[in-house]
């Protein structure tokens, strides 16, 4: 490697460790300067300065601290953010790469690394609960990975660690899409009560009779889609939509007894009524 390439790959470390965004913005402003100079001079055609100053160097330095501010902007949204799944995704994808040192063996390990962590970002892309709090999970774990800068900047060895990690991510997130999918099919593919189902079960009201429940909201189901089906403009009314809900809920629970308390009963009825509403209106569960 050229000393050129030495002092790049210094600058690109140096400026990746600066978290003062401020302090970050006026490099990219004094580098962008120079790079106005250097037009001001070809338009002007006074070559005899073009000499002075490496522009190339300057404007692959320019572009290494554009890329820092990128990573520190977005760093800095993610820790602000209440839903940072997009902001996540957003930064995954433009992942840039700056590693301790180039050769082939890191850039073999990088090209594993980014395919890697395609298919775990697509993993947890794809799931149909993400109010799964082990789902929540898996994306917080990738989310720390990529907050500690552990993605990024990276040596060889951090690179095969991660390597690792994410395939541990990526198996368990494509575990955990296999087990909605099959809860799903048991309400014929719908992922409205396979979500109900499994929130239900969380939150212990209903014991954990799994063959109960299905029996319950299975009956729920036919009845809800039937009444919607016989009333296409039920949707359009939340507050009827729940009153119509309420009562067969009462009924299906009640032909699985023990029926739910009324607190229970008012939750379920909530579940199934955002479900429906959501799904009528285009919306993704996210």
């Amino acid at each position: 490697m050229g000393a050129g390439h030495d002092d790049a790959e210094l600058f690109s470390q140096q400026v990746g460790n600066i978290t003062d965004i401020d302090q970050l913005r006026a490099v990219v402003r004094a580098l962008a300067t120079a790079r106005e100079l250097h037009n001001l001079i070809r338009l002007g055609g006074f070559t005899e300065l073009a000499g002075l100053l490496d522009f190339n160097r300057l404007g692959t330095l320019h572009n290494e601290a554009r890329n820092a501010l990128a990573a520190l902007n977005l760093k800095r949204h993610l820790d602000d953010a209440n839903d940072t799944s997009g902001l996540l995704n957003q930064a995954l994808e433009d992942v840039v790469f700056r590693f301790e040192k180039v050769g082939e063996a890191e850039l073999k390990l990088a090209d594993e690394l980014k395919e890697v962590l395609r298919r775990t970002r697509e993993s947890l892309a794809s799931t149909q609960d993400p109010q799964d709090p082990a789902w929540i999970a898996l994306r917080q774990e990738l989310e720390r990975l990529f907050k500690a800068k552990k993605l990024s900047e990276v040596g060889q060895q951090e690179m095969q660690d991660n390597i690792v990690t994410l395939r541990d991510i990526e198996r368990r997130t494509r575990h955990l899409n296999n087990a909605n999918a099959n809860l799903a099919t048991r309400y014929s593919g719908d992922a409205k009560l396979m979500r109900v189902h499994k929130r239900l079960l969380e939150s212990r009201r209903l014991g954990d009779s799994q063959t109960r429940l299905h029996a319950a909201l299975s009956g729920i189901k036919h009845d809800v889609d039937e009444a919607v089906l016989g009333n296409r403009e039920l949707l359009g009314n939340p507050a009827f939509f729940g009153r119509t809900v309420m009562p067969i809920v009462m009924h299906r629970f009640r032909d699985s007894p023990p029926e739910p308390d009324a607190s229970t009963r008012q939750m379920i009825q909530q579940l199934l009524v955002n479900e429906y509403l959501n799904e009528s209106q285009g919306h993704l569960p996210f």
